[in-house]
């Protein structure tokens, strides 16, 4: 893309299932990708970003083969931005696709992209969902003029095990539900929403603020280890 975009405006590469690479050209001027602008756009595996970036509302939404990502210029990060759906079926006993909410088997189908590290150290804003089911996702380096953590930011994390969370001041609700951390250094928030780290089954060391004033209900239900 020329140095001399500014924007990628809403739906702009929307469906685009074969395109596999996105590289922005050194010292451009490219300063918004918009809403699901690169949305469904299944091969997509790398992608090179400009300094100063934002990114809108779903725009790498099901992105599922984005292994490469350069997050480290960008500066605001929207809502569901790096992250995908979920779909589930659910399966009788002869592995028959049976009616939602009957008894069976039910079976997973993830959408999320593939990266595994995530550096937003220039992010001043994270969105609600921004890296929710991003499964592969292990390593995040947050920026600290990030003060809040939005619902569900990084939910279905799975094996994300390390996260410095620097002046972090607020957890919103399930915005760390079933992630794979194995400590916790919140010594700078004061407020943890509810269900924030519910089912993070390694969890098994934890530092909290003493400035704390709110665990919600079932913060940390199901850290076996605690």
């Amino acid at each position: 893309i020329p140095d001399s975009v500014t924007t990628i405006e809403e739906k702009a590469f929307y469906n685009c299932t074969k395109l596999e690479n996105v590289i922005i050209e050194s010292g451009s001027a490219l300063k918004e990708i918009g809403e699901n602008a690169f949305s469904n756009a299944a091969s997509l595996e790398t992608v090179t970003l400009g300094e100063g970036a934002k990114l809108e509302k779903m725009a790498f939404y099901n992105t599922s083969s984005l292994k490469n990502i350069d997050l480290s210029k960008v500066e605001e990060i929207g809502d569901y931005a790096i992250s995908g759906d979920v779909y589930y079926a659910c399966l009788d006993e002869n592995m028959t696709v049976a009616a939602v909410n009957s008894e069976g088997f039910y079976y997973y189908t993830y959408h999320g992209p593939q990266i595994e590290n995530a550096d937003i150290s220039s992010a001043k804003t994270l969105g609600e969902y921004a890296f929710s089911y991003c499964r592969k996702l292990v390593d995040v380096k947050l920026s600290d003029d990030i003060e809040e953590i939005k619902q569900y930011t990084f939910a279905g994390c799975e094996s994300l095990k390390n996260i410095n969370l620097g002046k972090v001041e607020t957890i919103g609700e399930y915005a760390f539900m079933e992630c794979g951390l194995e400590s916790l250094d919140a010594s700078a928030t004061e407020n943890i929403g509810k269900y924030a780290f519910v089912s993070n089954r390694l969890l098994n060391t934890l530092k909290l603020c003493k400035k704390t004033v709110e665990i919600g209900e079932g913060a940390f239900s199901y850290c076996d280890p605690l």
